[in-house]
């Protein structure tokens, strides 16, 4: 399936059976699957998928309407909420990752929307930030102005404050398309109820068959996490 079939499929299927995932700001439903459609991400930002090909795919599949086409698919993706909370497990799903501007999720439900290039520097690094575990608060990345890495303490101090077990984001391709940071043993902060087979306090779970790596989903169920080959 490329690129526009599958933007068809997130556009027109509503997110199945979700008993246990609140979208912000508005909530719905979904599924135990983390469904890296669910939120987004920068590859739904009208610069990045004109520059990775996404525009070139219109452009060859539906010539006569490519640029009407893609402007319209990316006012939707801009509807896109930036993070979703999965519940009972206190997950946060996020493309990125901790903004160096956000104490507290109901920022999230206040973010500008239709943002088609986002401007607001909380929104953007909800989509850009990476965590380090070189790093303890925050430091600049190397991916540009504005980007920043966040390290443990960052992490611990978030969780914390909004009572989340921990991160599921995707962003970065690493090898075997998974991988946890920040192990959660010896953590400042643990929730009493643990997901079994959550090693840490950030979990990245990259999709993207683009970068030679096997692409990976994380599912959750009856208490427990598995890393599926998708």
């Amino acid at each position: 399936m490329q690129r526009l079939e599958k933007v068809a499929c997130k556009v027109v299927h509503p997110l199945p059976r979700c008993k246990s995932v609140r979208l912000k700001p508005n909530s719905t439903r979904c599924s135990s699957v983390f469904w890296a459609g669910a939120v987004e991400g920068e590859p739904e930002l009208m610069l990045v998928n004109q520059a990775y090909g996404f525009y070139m795919e219109l452009s060859r599949k539906q010539r006569p309407r490519a640029f009407e086409l893609f402007v319209h698919f990316n006012e939707v993706f801009s509807t896109l909420p930036y993070a979703a909370l999965l519940k009972p497990y206190r997950l946060l799903l996020v493309h990125g990752g901790v903004p160096t501007t956000m104490s507290s999720l109901k920022q999230v439900g206040k973010l500008p929307k239709k943002d088609l290039i986002p401007s607001n520097e909380t929104a953007f690094q909800l989509l850009w930030n990476d965590p380090s575990e070189k790093v303890e608060e925050f430091s600049p990345s190397e991916r540009g102005e504005g980007v920043y890495l966040y390290g443990r303490r960052a992490v611990e101090r978030f969780l914390a404050k909004n009572k989340l077990q921990g991160i599921i984001r995707s962003h970065e391709a690493v090898e075997g398309g998974c991988s946890f940071s920040f192990p959660a043993e010896g953590s400042r902060w643990r929730l009493s109820r643990r997901l079994r087979g959550f090693k840490g306090l950030v979990l990245t779970v990259f999709s993207s068959k683009a970068y030679g790596i096997t692409p990976k989903a994380a599912v959750i169920g009856r208490g427990s996490l598995s890393i599926e080959s998708i």
